[in-house]
């Protein structure tokens, strides 16, 4: 239970962190309209994430039923979210993936395929979730 509690209470920073950068992007003020609006809507879906990961963190240490749902939406979400933002960049784009790309998103896929059935079949999820 401990990584999937630090991946829950990192997640929020790491989104702001790419909020943050995104910001930093827009302020140069030489984005193109289209690019813009895309930097634009990836801020929002970062901003919408990181808020379901901070209620993530209230679930998680309120030890509430509904935590391991909400760990699973947000993972998954994450990993959506991910996987849509490198493949709009490279089709609308033409901006392909770097390696740090990849790395994220069979990173996202790996620990999703890891704890999302984790979250749902463990006996010690289900004994610690239980208010």
């Amino acid at each position: 239970m401990i990584l999937p509690l630090i991946g829950t209470c990192l997640s929020p920073w790491f989104l702001l962190w790419g909020g943050i950068q995104s910001i930093m992007l827009l302020s140069r003020g030489t984005i193109p309209g289209d690019l813009k609006a895309f930097i634009i809507a990836e801020m929002i879906g970062n901003f919408l994430l990181g808020l379901l990961w901070l209620w993530a963190i209230v679930l998680l240490f309120g030890k509430r039923r509904s935590y391991p749902r909400i760990f699973i939406t947000a993972s998954l979400g994450s990993l959506a979210f991910l996987g849509a933002d490198l493949l709009v960049a490279a089709v609308q784009f033409h901006l392909p993936p770097n390696a740090d790309d990849i790395k994220g998103l069979v990173r996202g896929f790996v620990g999703s395929a890891i704890w999302c059935p984790y979250m749902l079949v463990s006996k010690r999820v289900e004994n610690t979730f239980i208010y």
